[in-house]
Protein backbone atom coordinates (compact mmCIF):
# COMPACT_ATOMS: atom_id res chain seq x y z
CA UNK A 1 0.00 0.00 0.00
CA UNK A 2 2.44 2.39 0.40
CA UNK A 3 4.64 1.80 -2.64
CA UNK A 4 1.06 2.29 -4.31
CA UNK A 5 0.99 6.19 -3.48
CA UNK A 6 4.24 6.55 -5.43
CA UNK A 7 3.45 4.43 -8.54
CA UNK A 8 0.38 6.98 -8.56
CA UNK A 9 1.84 10.11 -8.53
CA UNK A 10 4.81 8.38 -11.27
CA UNK A 11 2.11 7.86 -13.44
CA UNK A 12 0.42 11.23 -12.73
CA UNK A 13 3.56 13.01 -13.35
CA UNK A 14 4.06 10.62 -16.71
CA UNK A 15 0.93 11.59 -18.02
CA UNK A 16 1.19 15.53 -17.02
CA UNK A 17 4.31 15.87 -18.48
CA UNK A 18 2.86 13.67 -22.32
CA UNK A 19 0.05 15.87 -22.12
CA UNK A 20 2.28 19.05 -22.51
CA UNK A 21 2.69 20.72 -25.22
CA UNK A 22 5.92 21.91 -25.83
CA UNK A 23 6.90 24.88 -28.47
CA UNK A 24 8.96 22.59 -30.12
CA UNK A 25 10.03 19.15 -30.62
CA UNK A 26 13.12 19.72 -33.39
CA UNK A 27 13.78 16.56 -35.26
CA UNK A 28 17.15 15.96 -34.05
CA UNK A 29 20.23 14.57 -36.93
CA UNK A 30 22.61 12.99 -35.35
CA UNK A 31 26.29 12.30 -36.45
CA UNK A 32 28.68 9.82 -34.68
CA UNK A 33 32.41 10.56 -33.77
CA UNK A 34 34.09 7.43 -32.64
CA UNK A 35 37.34 8.88 -31.98
CA UNK A 36 36.67 11.77 -30.80
CA UNK A 37 37.81 14.12 -33.37
CA UNK A 38 35.77 16.13 -35.27
CA UNK A 39 35.54 20.02 -34.70
CA UNK A 40 32.33 21.93 -34.52
CA UNK A 41 32.87 23.13 -37.84
CA UNK A 42 33.93 19.42 -39.65
CA UNK A 43 30.95 18.46 -37.94
CA UNK A 44 28.53 21.06 -39.44
CA UNK A 45 30.36 20.30 -42.99
CA UNK A 46 29.44 16.77 -42.19
CA UNK A 47 27.45 15.20 -45.08
CA UNK A 48 26.93 11.79 -42.99
CA UNK A 49 24.23 13.20 -40.49
CA UNK A 50 21.64 11.14 -39.96
CA UNK A 51 17.82 10.99 -39.13
CA UNK A 52 16.84 9.08 -35.86
CA UNK A 53 14.01 6.86 -36.40
CA UNK A 54 13.02 7.58 -32.33
CA UNK A 55 11.40 10.72 -30.81
CA UNK A 56 14.16 10.58 -28.44
CA UNK A 57 17.32 9.56 -30.01
CA UNK A 58 19.22 7.02 -27.94
CA UNK A 59 22.49 5.67 -28.65
CA UNK A 60 22.88 3.34 -25.36
CA UNK A 61 26.39 3.01 -24.30
CA UNK A 62 29.33 4.74 -26.55
CA UNK A 63 33.00 5.50 -25.94
CA UNK A 64 33.39 8.21 -28.61
CA UNK A 65 31.11 11.56 -28.89
CA UNK A 66 27.94 12.25 -30.55
CA UNK A 67 27.12 15.24 -32.41
CA UNK A 68 23.53 16.36 -32.48
CA UNK A 69 21.79 19.16 -34.55
CA UNK A 70 18.46 20.83 -35.00
CA UNK A 71 17.26 24.35 -36.23
CA UNK A 72 15.08 27.10 -35.57
CA UNK A 73 13.37 29.40 -37.81
CA UNK A 74 11.94 33.06 -36.76
CA UNK A 75 10.45 35.45 -38.98
CA UNK A 76 10.21 38.02 -36.06
CA UNK A 77 12.05 41.21 -36.22
CA UNK A 78 12.34 41.58 -32.53
CA UNK A 79 14.83 39.03 -30.94
CA UNK A 80 12.97 36.59 -29.25
CA UNK A 81 13.80 34.05 -26.39
CA UNK A 82 13.50 29.98 -26.03
CA UNK A 83 14.57 27.35 -23.63
CA UNK A 84 16.12 24.08 -25.05
CA UNK A 85 15.48 21.80 -22.49
CA UNK A 86 17.68 18.24 -22.18
CA UNK A 87 15.60 16.15 -20.19
CA UNK A 88 18.26 13.56 -19.37
CA UNK A 89 20.79 15.63 -16.93
CA UNK A 90 22.84 13.04 -16.26
CA UNK A 91 25.01 13.83 -19.40
CA UNK A 92 28.61 14.16 -18.64
CA UNK A 93 29.68 16.91 -20.79
CA UNK A 94 27.63 19.03 -23.65
CA UNK A 95 29.06 21.22 -25.81
CA UNK A 96 26.76 23.81 -27.66
CA UNK A 97 27.42 25.38 -30.58
CA UNK A 98 24.83 28.34 -31.47
CA UNK A 99 25.06 29.43 -35.58
CA UNK A 100 22.85 31.99 -36.80
CA UNK A 101 22.75 31.59 -41.16
CA UNK A 102 25.71 30.21 -40.64
CA UNK A 103 27.68 32.15 -38.42
CA UNK A 104 28.96 30.82 -34.82
CA UNK A 105 27.06 33.08 -32.18
CA UNK A 106 27.64 32.03 -28.82
CA UNK A 107 28.94 28.65 -27.14
CA UNK A 108 28.70 26.96 -23.60
CA UNK A 109 29.55 23.64 -21.84
CA UNK A 110 26.74 21.75 -19.87
CA UNK A 111 26.79 18.42 -18.03
CA UNK A 112 27.11 16.89 -14.66
CA UNK A 113 30.92 16.62 -15.76
CA UNK A 114 31.25 20.41 -14.70
CA UNK A 115 30.02 22.10 -11.68
CA UNK A 116 26.61 23.34 -11.43
CA UNK A 117 27.46 26.94 -10.71
CA UNK A 118 29.13 26.60 -14.44
CA UNK A 119 25.48 26.44 -16.13
CA UNK A 120 24.16 29.55 -17.73
CA UNK A 121 20.43 28.99 -16.39
CA UNK A 122 20.25 27.33 -12.70
CA UNK A 123 18.13 24.38 -13.18
CA UNK A 124 18.24 20.64 -12.65
CA UNK A 125 17.74 19.76 -16.29
CA UNK A 126 20.16 21.08 -18.97
CA UNK A 127 18.90 24.20 -20.09
CA UNK A 128 20.39 26.25 -23.21
CA UNK A 129 19.09 29.54 -23.35
CA UNK A 130 18.28 30.30 -27.75
CA UNK A 131 18.12 33.70 -28.40
CA UNK A 132 16.57 33.94 -31.85
CA UNK A 133 17.07 37.03 -34.27
CA UNK A 134 15.39 36.53 -37.88
CA UNK A 135 16.63 33.82 -40.09
CA UNK A 136 17.62 30.30 -39.37
CA UNK A 137 19.23 29.07 -35.73
CA UNK A 138 21.36 26.09 -35.52
CA UNK A 139 22.32 24.54 -32.45
CA UNK A 140 25.24 22.04 -32.54
CA UNK A 141 25.76 20.12 -28.95
CA UNK A 142 28.43 17.42 -28.91
CA UNK A 143 28.10 14.64 -26.36
CA UNK A 144 30.62 12.59 -24.49
CA UNK A 145 28.96 10.38 -21.67
CA UNK A 146 29.69 7.03 -19.24
CA UNK A 147 26.39 6.42 -19.31
CA UNK A 148 23.10 6.21 -21.53
CA UNK A 149 23.71 8.08 -24.67
CA UNK A 150 20.09 9.87 -25.39
CA UNK A 151 18.92 13.20 -26.43
CA UNK A 152 15.51 13.93 -25.19
CA UNK A 153 15.40 17.68 -26.28
CA UNK A 154 12.63 19.90 -26.49
CA UNK A 155 12.16 23.84 -27.03
CA UNK A 156 10.05 26.42 -24.88
CA UNK A 157 8.88 29.09 -24.77
CA UNK A 158 9.89 30.56 -21.27
CA UNK A 159 6.02 30.99 -20.19
CA UNK A 160 5.64 27.74 -21.36
CA UNK A 161 8.53 25.59 -19.60
CA UNK A 162 7.43 27.77 -16.24
CA UNK A 163 3.90 26.24 -16.36
CA UNK A 164 5.05 22.72 -16.78
CA UNK A 165 8.23 22.83 -13.99
CA UNK A 166 5.28 24.30 -11.78
CA UNK A 167 3.24 20.68 -12.06
CA UNK A 168 6.83 18.50 -12.23
CA UNK A 169 7.92 20.50 -8.60
CA UNK A 170 4.57 20.04 -7.24
CA UNK A 171 4.34 16.10 -8.00
CA UNK A 172 8.12 15.48 -7.30
CA UNK A 173 7.36 17.60 -3.82
CA UNK A 174 4.86 15.01 -3.03
CA UNK A 175 6.79 11.66 -4.31
CA UNK A 176 9.44 12.66 -1.68
CA UNK A 177 7.32 14.00 1.17
CA UNK A 178 5.62 10.37 0.97
CA UNK A 179 9.01 8.86 0.63
CA UNK A 180 10.32 11.03 3.62
CA UNK A 181 6.88 9.95 5.39
CA UNK A 182 7.88 5.80 5.19
CA UNK A 183 11.04 7.41 6.15
CA UNK A 184 10.26 8.52 9.66
CA UNK A 185 7.39 6.29 10.25
CA UNK A 186 9.86 3.08 9.96
CA UNK A 187 12.28 4.66 11.77
CA UNK A 188 9.90 5.18 14.62
CA UNK A 189 9.24 1.68 14.39
CA UNK A 190 12.64 0.79 14.86
CA UNK A 191 13.75 2.63 17.97
CA UNK A 192 10.28 1.50 19.51
CA UNK A 193 10.66 -2.65 18.41
CA UNK A 194 14.53 -2.47 17.94
CA UNK A 195 13.34 -5.01 14.70
CA UNK A 196 17.00 -4.42 12.25
CA UNK A 197 14.34 -5.07 9.35
CA UNK A 198 12.80 -1.45 10.09
CA UNK A 199 16.58 0.07 10.00
CA UNK A 200 17.65 -1.81 6.35
CA UNK A 201 13.84 -0.74 4.96
CA UNK A 202 14.71 3.02 5.93
CA UNK A 203 18.09 2.38 4.57
CA UNK A 204 16.47 1.15 1.69
CA UNK A 205 14.24 4.21 1.41
CA UNK A 206 16.51 6.55 1.70
CA UNK A 207 18.94 5.48 -0.93
CA UNK A 208 16.39 4.73 -3.02
CA UNK A 209 15.27 8.36 -2.79
CA UNK A 210 18.43 9.44 -3.34
CA UNK A 211 19.21 7.77 -6.73
CA UNK A 212 15.92 8.84 -8.10
CA UNK A 213 16.90 12.39 -6.67
CA UNK A 214 20.02 11.94 -8.55
CA UNK A 215 18.88 10.65 -11.85
CA UNK A 216 16.10 13.58 -12.23
CA UNK A 217 19.30 16.15 -11.30
CA UNK A 218 17.59 17.59 -7.69
CA UNK A 219 20.58 15.64 -5.81
CA UNK A 220 23.37 17.58 -7.88
CA UNK A 221 21.04 20.98 -7.95
CA UNK A 222 20.67 20.84 -4.49
CA UNK A 223 22.56 18.59 -2.45
CA UNK A 224 25.69 18.14 -3.71
CA UNK A 225 26.57 20.89 -6.76
CA UNK A 226 30.21 20.80 -6.60
CA UNK A 227 30.77 17.28 -5.37
CA UNK A 228 31.52 16.35 -9.67
CA UNK A 229 33.30 13.30 -8.33
CA UNK A 230 30.55 12.08 -6.47
CA UNK A 231 27.58 12.76 -8.61
CA UNK A 232 29.91 10.96 -11.30
CA UNK A 233 29.95 7.77 -9.18
CA UNK A 234 26.67 8.66 -7.45
CA UNK A 235 24.04 6.64 -9.60
CA UNK A 236 25.70 3.04 -9.52
CA UNK A 237 26.66 3.41 -6.08
CA UNK A 238 23.28 4.19 -4.60
CA UNK A 239 22.07 1.31 -7.01
CA UNK A 240 24.39 -1.34 -4.97
CA UNK A 241 23.57 0.28 -1.24
CA UNK A 242 19.82 -0.50 -2.66
CA UNK A 243 20.41 -3.98 -3.17
CA UNK A 244 22.46 -4.40 -0.33
CA UNK A 245 19.76 -2.84 1.69
CA UNK A 246 16.71 -4.98 0.18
Amino acid sequence: MKHLFAVILLTASWCVFSAAEPVLAPQLLALEDSDRTLTAAAALASDQWQKSDRDVPNFGFQSGAFWFRFSVYSASEALELRLAEIQYPMLDQVDVYIYHEGTLQSSVTLGDGQPFSDRPIAHRNLLIPLRLQKGRTTVLLRVVTEGVMQMPLTVYDPVALLEIDEIRVSLEGAFFGIMLVMLVYNLFLYANLREKRYLYYVCHVAVSSLFLATLHGLAFRYLWPDAVWWQARAVPTLVALSVVFI
